[in-house]
């Protein structure tokens, strides 16, 4: 699994392996003062995301350096990358093709890139390339752009330049730890993360008195890709008898982009804060992962207030679903769901749901990872023939899968190979070592079982080879039967009837 960044969503990547299919060569209509213009060409629909390297000649196919590849973005199988090159002015204005080819194991695609291509289309379409200081740091290009972009397009690119995008900043407080109070102070660091352009003001208020002393604030710049984004902080120290009053409350405004961001903390009686959210994970469900293949993560919170903010959920610290405030207005009980596939699931990503709330000082987060240990090993499968019976009394099949590893399993039933209507239960895995056992049973009507039905047990588990994918024992009323079955696996008082 990969995963990038654009334009404020993140998207995991992870696909079969496929030869792109369409690829288009972009010109700047224009340049500035220096030598030198930017070309460009745009590939679209190959997998995996990091399978596609460009290659750039000159009209005498010499290979040509002064190159930038992007990273890829898209979705499973249909990913999108873009690569410039830098030319000579002269070069480009007396019309010699520059050839742009993109390719991996699957197969590879080529354009040509000349000025007078540029002047036969009537369409525009503009392509913004994102400047500071006449220096390229990013293409970005809007979703409808790509939606044009088929075979047989008539239509030119035109590069515009202008200001890096406006990013809106994250922004938390936290509150002084009982370490900190015990010092006599309370101190609070107000936080605002990856926002661009860098002007911004922070403000404090204690009980909705604005604070001007004992304050500090600072600032760092980092890369996200080729944008600048920035974070800073502001830090206030109180003393504790201020901030340990009952009801004591403190609020940091963060001011950017014309919008004020604001956090609070609530002091109650023992000093600490007051919040009342609660926050857990609903992993999909074994079916989901280990039949079908694909599931559905949960994030659910609740509180006492309907104050909600912002809710996430991260795959390995890459957002992969969100939603804002507008989105909970007035619940008090929010979930967000987010699709993963079984790979994901499977090689041990941290999934991590964090959640804003006005209530709280500082973001408050709980993770789910599907555990991983030793070597995955195959379950042996029986399915046990019911016991003599008196005629008319129902009985019980069941299906006894041992010594696996991981204790992941799904077990279903078949009835002449069709999904039965009966209700089946499976037990907690019970674990031997490093290696679980389950049994899962059924209840059928004598009648049912005297017809002649075959039914099957179905079982699903990792280390099943993927081209079986499962492991199946059946049975009817013809085979030979046990008087006695004595099954014994140490079951937990909560799986014993």
């Amino acid at each position: 699994m990969y995963a990038i960044s654009l334009k404020g969503y993140t998207i995991l990547l992870y696909s079969q392996e496929s030869a792109p299919k369409s690829i288009f060569g972009l010109s700047q209509c224009s340049s500035d003062s220096s030598e030198f213009l930017t070309i460009g060409c745009v590939t679209r629909g190959f997998s995996p995301a990091d399978s596609l390297t460009f290659k750039w000649t000159d009209s005498a196919n010499k290979p040509l350096t002064d190159i930038v590849q992007y990273p890829a973005f898209g979705s499973a199988g249909d990913y999108t990358t873009i690569s410039h090159l830098r030319v000579k002015k002269s070069d480009w204005t007396s019309q010699k093709p520059y050839t742009c080819e993109a390719k991996n194991s699957k197969g590879a695609l080529e354009a040509t890139i000349v000025k007078k291509a540029v002047v036969l289309y009537q369409n525009l379409m503009t392509v913004h390339v994102y400047t500071t200081e006449k220096h390229i740091i990013g293409l970005f290009f809007q979703k409808y752009f790509f939606s044009d972009l088929m075979p047989g397009n008539t239509t030119a690119y035109k590069i515009s330049f202008s200001p890096p995008p406006d990013q809106p900043a994250t922004v938390y407080l936290t509150a002084p730890t009982e370490k900190d109070l015990e010092n006599g102070t309370a101190t609070f660091l107000c936080l605002a993360q990856k926002f661009s352009p860098k002007t911004y003001s922070f403000k404090w208020f204690k009980d909705e008195n604005q604070l001007t002393n004992a304050i500090n604030t600072f600032d760092t710049s980092e890369k996200n890709g080729s944008v600048t984004l920035y974070s800073a902080t502001s830090i206030l120290q109180i003393s504790a008898e201020e901030w340990t009053k009952p009801g004591a409350k403190i609020k940091c405004e963060f001011d950017h982009l014309k919008e004020k961001k604001v956090r609070e903390a609530v002091s109650t009686d023992n000093g600490e804060e007051c919040n009342n959210v609660a926050v857990n994970i609903v992993p999909p469900s074994l079916e989901d992962m280990l039949k079908n293949r694909e599931g559905t993560l949960m994030c659910k919170a609740s509180g006492e207030s309907a104050e909600f903010t912002k809710i996430e959920i991260k795959a390995n610290n890459f957002i992969i679903k969100e939603a804002s405030e507008e989105h909970f207005k007035n619940k008090l009980k929010v979930a967000l769901e987010a699709p993963i596939g079984y790979e994901e699931w499977s090689n041990g990503t941290v999934f991590t749901c964090t959640v804003e709330h006005k209530k709280l000082s500082q973001p408050m987060e709980t993770t789910f990872t599907r555990e991983n240990g030793a070597s995955p090993k195959r379950p042996s499968v029986y399915l046990l023939a019911p016991p003599e019976h008196k005629e008319g009394e129902t009985m019980t099949l069941t299906c006894y899968v041992k010594d696996f590893y991981p204790k992941e399993v799904f077990v279903s039933w078949l009835a002449d190979d069709e999904p039965v209507n009966l209700k089946s239960q499976t037990s907690l895995p019970v674990q031997n070592d490093i290696y679980f056992s389950v049994y899962s049973q059924i209840t059928v009507s004598n009648s049912d079982w005297k017809s002649g039905i075959v039914y099957s047990c179905v079982v699903y588990h990792e280390s099943i080879d993927e081209k079986m994918r499962v492991l199946t024992r059946s049975i009817d009323d013809n085979m030979e039967r046990p008087g006695v079955i004595n099954l014994s696996m140490n079951t937990p008082a909560s799986c014993k009837e």
